[in-house]
């Protein structure tokens, strides 16, 4: 279990702090980004693909690509 996991807002703005670095991200490195549980970042995942905040990635399962607000 995870003591603190960060707010919703406090994920994302993690999340855009990866995703100026890396193109990807899986579920564990998902969870360690946004400090939760795998569990919870599964479907913090599958809430985020469904909001268009995430995409998955066409090269693997598993992987998820950041989908840029501004396009």
């Amino acid at each position: 279990t995870v003591a603190h996991p960060l707010s919703e807002t406090r994920a994302e703005e993690a999340l855009e702090e990866y995703f100026a670095k890396h193109e990807y991200i899986n579920t564990r490195t998902f969870a360690s980004v946004c400090k939760c549980s795998l569990s919870t970042a599964y479907r913090r995942i599958a809430e985020m693909v469904q909001e268009g905040k995430l995409k998955s990635s066409g090269i693997s399962r598993g992987l998820y690509e950041w989908v840029c607000k501004d396009s």
